[in-house]
């Protein structure tokens, strides 16, 4: 059951979309709905830069964020996944850490082990509310020895604790008896992947103090802070923001295709190509983690052979270091 501090936390708005969405795909959850994913492509799929897995804020779901990320897609010349949170949109359940920290490690392992792409091929990008559950994983795969290719941060915030402190001394002092969510300034201190922050100047939900102290925390030796001009908390220039992450893309590059290999039980360029740049193919599948691999594999001609080790090293992220 949902609590009232999640209620306040995730206002989820009147969806965007619905059921059948053409561009949809649906990842199988054991005991739950399907969940949502979108993918945005590229205009020019086989030079791509790299996966985008994208976390949205609270306030929009996954729908309302398709038009951004496609920008995102053409302009930097990447694919850009984005999923959807637990009571938002066509999203069953309802929303809470767990079950965002649970759907960002699900959409993970079916990266890494159905398509076979890499984590080092893999920018995780939060945006306010997503930052703290993509901190959390890349904090999580550093501990273990996965390198991501980078971390991309947009208005993220040390905790949601200190969220509630800026609003005044009764919300500062009542912050201290619920249960703080994503603590971000913790986790962010196991994080050695490159990591780029992108923080409104005139943002006054989450001051951009959030991101120069995280920043600070950082051990990372690749990191880059943005405060960028004319920018709030909802409102950045398109053209900053991308101009940002190019060079962040270019300073930290990868390319999408570069190492995926059959040999290794991984899917060769032309069937991870099947998968991720026919929209057709990909529309409205139900898939799963395991059980309809075969499956999703006829479907796209593709490869029936899969290694384990990618999909247990992220099933297991937050079981074993929580």
């Amino acid at each position: 059951m949902i609590n009232i501090v999640d209620k306040v936390i995730f206002p989820a708005p009147v969806p965007s979309y619905s059921f059948d969405h053409p561009d949809l795909l649906w990842i199988r959850r054991a005991g739950l709905s399907p969940l949502p994913v979108h993918i945005c492509y590229p205009e020019v799929p086989l030079s791509s830069r790299g996966l985008f897995v994208y976390a949205h804020g609270n306030g929009c779901d996954l729908g309302e964020m398709i038009p951004e990320l496609q920008f995102y897609a053409n302009s930097l010349n990447v694919h850009v996944l984005s999923f959807e949170y637990d009571g938002y949109g066509c999203c069953g359940g309802y929303p809470s850490e767990s079950n965002i920290d649970q759907n960002i490690q699900l959409v993970l392992g079916f990266i890494t082990s159905e398509l076979g792409i890499d984590y080092s091929q893999i920018y995780l990008f939060g945006r306010s509310i997503g930052t703290g559950p993509c901190i959390k994983l890349a904090s999580q795969f550093s501990k273990i020895g996965i390198e991501i290719a980078g971390l991309i941060l947009q208005s993220p915030y040390m905790s949601i604790r200190h969220i509630l402190k800026k609003f005044g001394p009764f919300a500062g002092f009542g912050s201290y008896f619920i249960a703080d969510r994503w603590p971000s300034y913790k986790n962010i201190i196991n994080v050695t992947c490159p990591v780029i922050w992108l923080h409104g100047e005139d943002d006054e939900l989450i001051l951009p103090d959030h991101s120069v102290e995280l920043h600070t925390l950082c051990q990372s030796d690749r990191k880059v802070l943005k405060i960028l001009e004319d920018s709030s908390h909802n409102y950045f220039h398109f053209n900053d923001v991308t101009s940002a992450l190019d060079q962040f893309l270019t300073n930290y590059p990868v390319r999408l295709y570069e190492s995926l290999s059959s040999d290794d039980g991984h899917l060769s360029d032309t069937e991870i190509c099947q998968v991720l740049v026919s929209e057709e193919k990909n529309r409205n599948r139900i898939v799963t983690d395991r059980e309809a691999y075969a499956t999703i594999m006829d479907l796209f001609s593709a490869s029936s052979q899969i290694v384990n080790t990618s999909w247990m090293a992220s099933k297991n992220i937050f079981s074993s270091y929580s």
